[in-house]
């Protein structure tokens, strides 16, 4: 979880990046039942690469069971490289440097191959985009190919869920009226309860994806910009966070 800033200016800041990350936190405490000891919140100079990948390597540390359920939040600004093929995607941390992204930013893939040795259920909540303009969480061109790398990642595992805040190529807007970004302000109000739609205890992925992805578009459209969300379920009938 990233906070608004990094140390490297190039890295243009995220807004509302530690109110999002504080506020998800919170939100898993406070009415997703989570211990305070279970769930690790950086933000700001501590979201370096190297506590990252401390807390990555804590999770896997465990035996752990198969109905454990491990969340993985992130806001601020992806950062993509072009590939041989595809691009090569990054999440960048408070010291990442341009520069030099792969011993500097959180590698997508990496990520992906950290959280895929929990026994359980996996949730990935990706609010960045890779690609955008100013006004995004991230910058430079779009770069076609970013949703084929998240997919290969994320979708088609079994027990996982992955949501993300924009499609190929889109951006991911703050909504300066709440002082969140606008895909986490809906994922918020629907795991609170908004999203459920049939009466049943806890939010289904499909519910989730279906809220956020409405409700972010028509926000963004009254803002005159675009946002799509996008969801990789192997079941969406499950529930997100139970």
């Amino acid at each position: 979880m990233i906070r608004r800033f990094f140390r490297d200016a190039r890295i243009p800041a995220a807004s509302f990046a530690a109110e999002d990350a504080k506020a998800f936190a919170a939100f898993l405490q406070e009415k997703a039942g989570f211990a305070q000891a279970d769930v690790k919140l950086l933000s700001g100079d501590s979201a370096t690469l190297a506590s990252a990948r401390e807390a990555l390597r804590a999770l896997s540390a465990g035996a752990g069971h198969a109905d454990d359920l491990l969340v993985f939040y992130y806001s601020g600004r992806g950062v993509s490289q072009k590939g041989a093929s595809n691009p090569r995607l990054f999440l960048a941390m408070h010291d990442s440097n341009p520069s030099n992204l792969t011993l500097s930013a959180l590698f997508v893939p990496d990520l992906a191959e950290s959280l895929s040795k929990s026994p359980g259920r996996v949730r990935v909540i990706l609010d960045a985009s890779f690609s955008g303009n100013g006004i995004s969480r991230s910058s430079g061109e779009p770069m076609a190919g970013a949703q084929d790398v998240l997919k290969q990642a994320f979708g088609g595992r079994d027990k996982w869920a992955s949501l993300f805040a924009t499609g190929d190529g889109g951006s991911a807007l703050a909504l300066d009226e709440v002082s969140h970004g606008l895909f986490t302000h809906f994922l918020l109000k629907g795991l609170a309860g908004e999203a459920d739609s049939d009466g049943a205890a806890g939010v289904a992925v499909a519910e989730l994806s279906t809220y956020v992805s409405r409700n972010v578009a028509e926000t963004a459209d009254i803002m005159g910009e675009t946002q799509s969300p996008s969801t990789e379920a192997s079941d969406k009938a499950a529930k997100f966070i139970p």
